[in-house]
């Protein structure tokens, strides 16, 4: 993969240009109203509230209640203006002759690090033990492009060799391969916010939805029912098509029912501040959904949430600010809110973006793409708040005088897995694609005596099911087998009633297809769900036909 950070440069605002309109592909389409409706075109399902996820079926193995929140600042956020280096703060001021904030401006987090002022309601959780600053966050060989950055976040992969894979996605896979047919009977992760995420996509399962693209559409959601309004489109061929992804997608709002209640059940008793942020993210907002959500016991492990807006090439100072403080008081008020029902101990949150900022300011007083940055995590039980990881050296600098990593952010993943939701060790590599050093000061260790393990004590018999067009019109469902086996191919309608039998029959190890025309069966457009048997073993997979 190329590196990008010279395209990045303001005296070269064409590739730039490009990488943001790369970038900002999904975030169209969700405007439009169609992330997921025009993913059901392209054969993926977009299950919002990541129906049928193993995340569920395995957390629910283990006797652990931790909730996982993930909250991404989209963009590329500046750390050298979240942790102020106090430790030297002539060589910050060297190079931020504009962009540095003032010592009588900063809340002191110890002695060498502070943050600003306009942050300050974090105060009392970091004196409180509540918050922890992971220094250094990054990976080798940075890439420097919005797109290929964060997909490298999302598929947890090295920068030289990028995954299509969610690295949450194939804990799901592992945990439960036929989620789509036989699911759980909670929604497992809700996203609340941003565009669709690879992060929950698997290595043979489709990529899953959000819940909703912003706070409005799951407010809108948990009163309506309906996430995509159906009634007063354009009444012409395009209005048609429009209306009926949009039904379509609809239909896959399973879990409506359930998250309503949960919703309806629980109030907040905190008044929360930014609802209506510049940015339209609404931070606040979306985490005020989920503390319902949480109180209202709809026993969703993982969340994920996002604010918008930290490509801060030019004018940084008031944006930045507006953003921090967005986070700040978004965070401490869920937690206050939380606290009101004792359950602050038992939700972790972190932030993540997709790269930091270069520490010289620029001739535009922002700053360009980054190499590392902090994580910031917030919660009840973290082992004693505090920093981890090295603080960031403002002399010796990397190659695009940034700061280089010291901590790999597929380390706090491992780490998060292993001792906050308590997934045993040997899937946690698997997950990973290798083992990663653990963080023993992050979190206190999770204490479940049975540990998500590897589904079927790791044999796995079915190998790389997908589906696909032929370009003739065809459809071939391609699968291999491990040992030879009674394999049984079906097709289901997205109700999970039987449409037709593919294969029925003994089959040697190996790669296989079965391949039908659904015109020639006359099947109507929509979305269907396939499933594989083999043995013991069961594979499910979604197709478009349209």
């Amino acid at each position: 993969m190329c590196n990008h950070r010279q395209g990045h440069d303001l005296s070269d605002k064409t590739a730039h240009k490009q990488d943001h309109q790369k970038w900002s592909r999904r975030s169209f389409l969700t405007t439009m109203g169609l992330t997921a409706s025009m993913s059901m075109l392209l054969g993926k399902i977009p299950l919002t509230a990541y129906a049928g996820s193993p995340l569920a079926y395995a957390l629910n193995q283990s006797e652990s209640d931790r909730i996982l929140v993930l909250i991404r600042l989209a963009g590329g956020n500046d750390g050298l203006n979240t942790i102020i280096p106090l430790y030297d703060y002539s060589n910050y001021k060297k190079f931020r002759p504009t962009l540095a904030i003032p010592q009588n401006e900063l809340f002191k987090l110890n002695d060498e690090v502070g943050i600003p002022r306009y942050m300050n309601s974090l105060e009392s959780l970091w004196k409180g033990g509540g918050m922890k600053v992971v220094n250094g966050v990054g990976y080798p060989n940075q890439d420097y492009s919005h797109f290929n950055s964060m997909k490298i976040w999302e598929t947890a992969s090295d920068s030289d060799n990028v995954g299509e894979s969610g690295w949450m996605g194939r804990f799901f896979e592992n945990q439960y391969p036929d989620f789509l047919l036989d699911g759980p009977d909670i929604p497992p992760v809700i996203q609340i916010g941003g565009t669709q995420s690879i992060t929950f996509t698997g290595n043979n399962i489709m990529s899953v939805a959000t819940v909703a693209d912003s706070a409005e559409r799951f407010e809108e959601l948990v009163e309506t029912g309906e996430a995509y309004n159906v009634t007063n489109l354009p009444g012409c061929r395009y209005g048609e098509k429009l209306k009926f992804v949009r039904a379509v997608s609809n239909l896959n709002y399973r879990y409506t029912d359930i998250i309503k209640e949960a919703y309806d059940r629980s109030k907040n008793d905190v008044e929360y501040v930014g609802d209506d942020d510049f940015f339209g993210a609404g931070l606040a907002r979306q985490l005020a959904f989920v503390a319902r959500l949480i109180k209202g016991n709809l026993g969703t492990r993982v969340y994920m949430v996002e604010l918008d807006g930290f490509d801060t090439h030019e004018a940084q100072a008031y944006q930045h600010m507006e953003l921090m403080t967005e986070l700040a008081n978004a965070v401490s008020k869920f937690y206050e809110d939380l606290a009101t029902a004792n359950l602050s101990d038992k939700v972790l949150s972190m932030t993540f973006s997709e790269f930091g900022r270069t520490i010289q300011e620029n001739a535009s007083e922002g700053t360009d793409h980054g190499a590392a940055a902090p994580v910031l995590f917030f919660g009840g039980d973290l082992n004693g708040g505090g920093m981890e990881g090295e603080l960031p050296s403002l002399s010796n600098l990397g190659e695009y005088e940034d700061f280089p990593y010291t901590t790999d952010f597929r380390s706090i993943y491992a780490t998060v897995l292993q001792d906050w939701m308590c997934v045993d060790g040997e899937l946690v590599d698997k997950v990973m694609g290798k083992s990663f050093e653990k963080l023993s000061g992050l979190v206190n260790a999770c204490n479940s005596s049975q540990p998500v393990g590897l589904a079927n004590n790791g044999v796995v018999n079915i190998i790389d099911a997908q589906a696909r067009y032929d370009g003739n019109g065809n459809i071939a469902i391609h699968y291999g087998i491990a040992s030879a086996n009674r394999v049984r191919v079906e097709l289901f309608n997205m109700a999970g009633q039987p449409v037709q039998v593919l294969v029925d029959q003994h089959q040697q190890q190996g790669n296989h297809q079965c391949q039908f025309n659904p015109h020639a069966k006359k099947l109507p457009a929509g979305q269907y769900l396939y499933r594989i048997r083999a043995g013991e073993d069961v594979a499910s997979g979604s197709v478009g036909v349209f």
